[in-house]
């Protein structure tokens, strides 16, 4: 009897464990990062041959909360507010971020360049699960110009922390 009453015991404390592991990872309420929460960024990155360079988007959570986020950012470079290149994305795995106010993430953007390309002067980003954009200031000085109309010509991949 004694042995009987302390597996019950055991399997009550365990499924209690397991409940409170499961509810607190499933009921967590941490809200997605909405664009109102975003602060965005682009740097240059690295050159990886003659005509091919790298940028780095960051979205930075500037709210007091922590937010959630995963995927790919919507990203296309613009001239004078006027729809431009689209940026297709890698295929990648995504994964879940949890962003803690003032923490990053971070996504790739790949993309030709050269002397005689198309001149982008605006990055508009959205962030993933949001239809609001945030644009930025493309510096083509910094950044360089852009292949346009070529597929594949502008890349992103998902967002990492």
């Amino acid at each position: 009897m004694r042995y009987r009453i302390l597996t019950l015991t055991l399997a009550a404390a365990a499924l209690a464990g397991s409940t409170a592991a499961f509810t607190g990872a499933a009921g967590a309420n941490v809200p997605w990062c909405n664009t109102s929460r975003i602060q965005a960024s682009v740097t240059a990155g690295e050159q990886l041959g003659s005509n091919l360079r790298t940028a780095q988007i960051t979205l930075r959570n500037i709210s007091s909360e922590t937010c959630r986020t995963q995927g790919y950012p919507g990203v296309d470079l613009a001239v004078w507010g006027q729809p431009g290149q689209h940026a297709v994305r890698n295929g990648a795995t995504s994964h879940l971020i949890e962003l803690d106010p003032g923490q990053s993430a971070a996504a790739t953007l790949t993309y030709k360049f050269g002397a005689t390309d198309w001149i982008a002067n605006e990055l508009v980003v959205t962030p993933p699960d949001n239809t609001r954009p945030l644009r930025l200031y493309w510096d083509w000085r910094k950044l360089g110009s852009v292949t346009f109309d070529q597929p594949g010509a502008v890349t992103i991949s998902p967002l990492r922390a």
